[in-house]
């Protein structure tokens, strides 16, 4: 008696998503990390989205973007 391929199926299509949702969450990781940690100003230098190659584009699109510290130029109003 021959047996159902499903089960083989099953393992496969569940391995297919745990490696996409292992490297979803990596991704999301690197992004984490480039959103909330800010470079001293001018260690990063500026650039547009649209003047980057597309191997920076990429790189940005997956690890996150390098997010420089801005000089303050007003004091903020303190109430009260």
């Amino acid at each position: 008696m021959l047996r159902p391929k499903r089960p083989n199926l099953l393992k496969r299509t569940g391995k297919i998503f745990l490696i996409f949702f292992v490297l979803l969450n990596v991704i999301i990781a690197f992004q984490a990390y480039r959103t909330t940690y800010f470079y001293e100003q001018g260690e990063v230098p500026f650039q547009k989205f649209t003047d980057k190659t597309l191997s920076e584009k990429i790189s940005t699109a997956i690890l996150g973007a390098k997010i420089s510290k801005r000089e303050m130029v007003e004091k903020p109003l303190l109430l009260g």
